[in-house]
């Protein structure tokens, strides 16, 4: 098992946490980013990865295997890697699976059309519960529990 990590979908928390749990049960983590400042870094657990922007897609898409889990809040590529790893998890704590993608992609062309229209609605804060949720999730998949649904 992997977990491979949209670092440019992902919150540095949960970016954090995966390398913690990652380093505590000896698993290995793939970071994606695409900002140039941050150096190559391989600590025997995080492997960072420096990427052109708009190139993590694809990259993940190459890479992820039946046996990874895909941290991302990146509804599209969600689609797209779904059938090909264990399982992709939403940095809000939940699993996405295909019809719950359809829902959110459904929810996100909703979300452009108001912003459209000036009915914008600002990203709420994340709070110290978001973190403990997507720990959780995680921490069920680190331990066998298969949760695909």
């Amino acid at each position: 098992m992997r977990i491979l990590i949209d670092g440019e979908h992902c919150p540095s928390g949960i970016k954090n946490l995966c390398h913690r749990l990652g380093e505590l049960h000896h698993i290995e983590v793939l970071l994606l980013n695409p900002i140039d400042s941050l150096d190559d870094v391989d600590d025997g657990v995080l492997k960072r990865t420096v990427l052109e922007p708009g190139t993590i897609n694809k990259k993940l898409l190459e890479m992820a295997g039946l046996h990874d889990l895909v941290v991302t809040s990146h509804i599209p590529l969600a689609k797209k890697i779904v059938d090909k790893v264990t399982a992709v998890l939403h940095p809000d704590g939940y699993i996405m699976n295909l019809a719950g993608i359809d829902y959110l992609l459904y929810e996100r062309h909703l979300e452009i059309e108001d912003r459209k229209q000036g009915i914008a609605k600002g990203l709420k804060k994340r709070k110290e519960k978001d973190n403990q949720t997507f720990e959780n999730l995680l921490l069920n998949y680190i331990s066998g529990i298969n949760l695909k649904l």
